[in-house]
């Protein structure tokens, strides 16, 4: 359906831990294509140059890399000879696509790839036009590739109508099961009533409903579990993991979305702790980061009396939505210098605060790698250097980024060099025009042990010449 060819160079995005690396790896190589490691982060200015540098004809990312870059459109040329984008990995939204397709990019076809690790990556496929979008928040995840199927059953297993929202079952391609987990691949893996013997379906937990047009649209989880920036978490983990703290409670998480960003916010009651509020936290956070993975560590913490109850005893999550969620930290000095004030500007509407210290940890204020990306974007525009987001990640206080930054901003420095001293550059070739390769080395030997500055660059010029 990529229509790889021998031709083709295919950029290895996702890494190698994530499930579409494989149908990277695997699909280039079995049509002989070419395939081209990446291996660092790029934010999306960098990434579409390395793309035009690379010669990338197909380019798979995840759904928010894409955001990113579809944002920003409307001032970046389409790099040749990029043909085609896949994108996937959580729900793909309608307003980036509207705005690539109104852009100069819209000439690049992009396809939204929908799949569980379960189902082998990709299931279904939905060609990202104006006319499929619609009114919709998100794009259509299409239709199911050739040998799989997608069908939309309800709580007891029956088809449902166009347009009723169902369960998406999915078959003709799946894992066998989960390794050591007999009991969970019985109740996800499914006997298929509507296929032969031996056909098995598996459940996939996402809602979705079936259009008139035979696309499929997903419109969220029937369980608790999200996903956050292409990964899937379940909040009852980090919660148990927050419950094995001594100085925790009780702990709930939820997700918060804020414009296009989803973050994790937990909700903390605290067990008699003298501790006070940021330095609780600081803690919690600390102790999270040893049991879990990145992904899952809360962006916000909020530390509160009593987790609030329904009428039947059970954690009213409605009622934490209604709470309002401010970043725990302690008092950081004001920035200083003017890099670092312009600095703190650009954390601000990054991470939609409005404050930033010296000693503020960017992702201790809800920073991820993504948005990460969106500030390099920003730096770069704002003082006009070439700063790789390698340095950020070093650097993620607002002070320690700041010092790169300015680093980066001073001029190179060049020794002066007395040409008079030097002679023309005819004099020059004179003097080497006769001479054996062996006596110019022998010059040139003992010119490098000559302690001046000018010396040394008249040195580098005769390696040339020689």
């Amino acid at each position: 359906l990529f229509g790889v060819q021998p031709g083709d160079r295919v950029l290895q995005f996702a890494s190698p831990a994530f499930d579409v690396a494989m149908e990277e790896i695997l699909s280039t190589l079995g049509a002989g294509a070419a395939l081209v490691l990446r291996d660092e982060l790029w934010d999306t200015e960098t990434l579409v140059r390395r793309v035009e540098e690379l010669g990338i004809t197909i380019l798979n990312l995840p759904s928010a890399v894409w955001h990113h870059w579809a944002l920003e459109a409307a001032s970046l040329a389409p790099p040749p000879p990029l043909r085609l984008i896949v994108v996937g990995g959580e729900e793909v939204l309608a307003e980036p696509a509207r705005q690539w397709l109104r852009s100069r990019l819209a000439g690049i076809p992009v396809l939204n790839g929908y799949g569980p690790t379960e189902a082998v990556i990709t299931a279904t496929l939905h060609e990202v036009t104006l006319e499929s979008l619609g009114a919709g928040a998100s794009v259509p995840i299409g239709r199911p590739l050739p040998g799989r199927s997608a069908l939309v059953l309800d709580l007891r297993g029956n088809p449902v109508p166009v347009g009723v929202p169902g369960e998406l079952y999915l078959g003709g391609c799946l894992a066998r099961g989960y390794l050591g987990l007999a009991g969970l691949t019985a109740e996800r893996f499914v006997p298929d009533p509507f296929g032969g013997s031996g056909a098995r379906l598996y459940r996939s937990g996402d809602l979705v409903k079936l259009r008139p047009d035979g696309a499929l649209e997903f419109l969220g989880r029937i369980d608790q579990q999200v996903k956050i920036r292409g990964f899937r978490v379940e909040p009852a983990e980090i919660e148990a993991a927050l419950a094995a703290h001594p100085a925790v409670a009780a702990a709930a998480v939820l997700v918060r979305e804020s414009g296009r960003e989803k973050q994790l916010v937990a909700f903390v009651e605290p067990a008699g702790t003298s501790l006070l509020v940021h330095a609780l936290v600081a803690d919690l956070r600390a102790f999270l980061e040893t049991r879990l993975p990145a992904w899952m560590v809360p962006a916000a913490f909020a530390v509160i009396g009593a987790l609030p109850l329904n009428a039947s005893g059970k954690i009213d999550r409605a009622a934490l939505c209604r709470i309002p969620v401010e970043v725990q930290r302690e008092e950081s000095e004001a920035p200083q210098t003017e890099v670092e004030q312009a600095l703190a500007e650009v954390w601000q509407e990054v991470l939609g605060i409005d404050r930033v210290g010296r000693g503020d940890h960017f992702f201790h204020l809800g920073g991820h790698s993504l948005l990460a990306m969106r500030l390099a974007t920003r730096v770069r525009a704002l003082f006009g250097i070439d700063l790789e987001l390698r340095d950020f990640f070093e650097a993620p206080t607002l002070s320690g980024f700041a010092e790169r930054v300015e680093r980066a901003l001073q001029p190179v420095s060049t020794p002066d060099v007395d040409l008079d001293e030097i002679g023309s550059l005819d004099d020059i070739l004179a003097d080497l025009d006769g001479l054996s390769e062996d006596e110019i080395r022998l010059m040139l030997l003992e010119a490098q042990r000559e302690e001046e500055g000018s010396m040394t660059h008249t040195v580098r010029e005769l390696e040339e010449m020689a």
